[in-house]
């Protein structure tokens, strides 16, 4: 590995970064297509204050290629991008952009994709099934998409903010129309149950959800990276199945290297 001035950057944005996984498994995949020096993944801890600022920066850099972006930033890099895949619009958050070689930045989200795909692997199908998922932000939204789009039976939005809850599911309704959205409704029999909220980011955190809610759900999953047995996954063992924030990554990482190796 020979790391020069024409290594090409691949940034992780997000604030917290200390226990962000997500460099160290960019740079293993790219060793292993004989690619590390070639690119380098670096994790850029940017808080919301100086976002605009950083974005900004990142255009001047001419060897930079793309960047992933995490919690909090998903909703807010948004109207720092040039454009955006059309679903974004709707999930109103993207998680990955690349600078094109005319320098614009062009938005994707894949959230939703790695936590089906990561679904997948543990063999649940979301199809036909009660979901219940806590948040209204850029991960609940891309989630919240991929869920309908594969045709679950109903979809309920939990969240603090109701105003927030209510935006999400006006976007969402206006591409599926005819699926089966509520919000905040006390489901007795949930499927899958799923934290797309930031909380589990510390390990002071409480749930985010009453323990009663997970205790009347089969499946459980975390959308939280940098700490594997949140509080909220630890509880939901005592009564059901439960499924890693990983596993959402590792859904979506080839996709991810892939696009940026694409890059010229």
């Amino acid at each position: 590995m020979i790391i020069n001035g024409a290594t090409k950057i691949i940034a992780l944005i997000s604030d917290p970064i200390e226990k962000a996984k997500t460099p160290e498994m960019l740079n293993n995949l790219l060793a292993d297509k004989g690619k590390l020096g070639e690119y380098l993944a670096v994790g850029f801890h940017i808080d919301e204050e100086h976002l605009s600022c950083a974005i900004q920066g990142m255009r001047s850099i001419e060897n930079f290629v793309g960047a992933i972006v995490t919690m909090p930033h998903k909703t807010q890099i948004l109207k720092l991008l040039d454009q955006v895949e059309p679903s974004v619009n709707v999930i109103n958050a993207s998680n990955v952009f690349i600078k094109k070689s005319t320098g614009s930045l062009y938005g994707y989200n894949f959230d939703g994709i790695g936590f089906i795909n990561g679904l997948k692997k543990a063999d649940f199908d979301v199809k036909g099934k009660n979901i219940v998922i806590i948040g209204a932000g850029g991960a609940a939204a891309s989630i919240s998409y991929e869920v309908l789009k594969n045709e679950c039976h109903t979809l309920t939005i939990m969240n603090r903010s109701i105003k927030n809850a209510k935006n999400l599911k006006k976007k969402l309704a206006t591409k599926f129309p005819t699926s089966k959205i509520y919000l905040n409704k006390i489901i007795q029999s949930i499927d899958l149950l799923i934290n797309a909220t930031p909380i589990g980011m510390k390990e002071s955190d409480p749930l985010p959800i009453s323990e009663e809610i997970i205790q009347n759900s089969k499946f459980v999953a975390d959308c939280i990276v940098t700490i594997e047995e949140t509080l909220f996954l630890k509880t939901a063992k005592n009564y059901c199945q439960t499924h890693h924030g990983k596993e959402m990554l590792n859904g979506q990482i080839h996709e991810i290297l892939e696009l940026f190796l694409e890059l010229k």
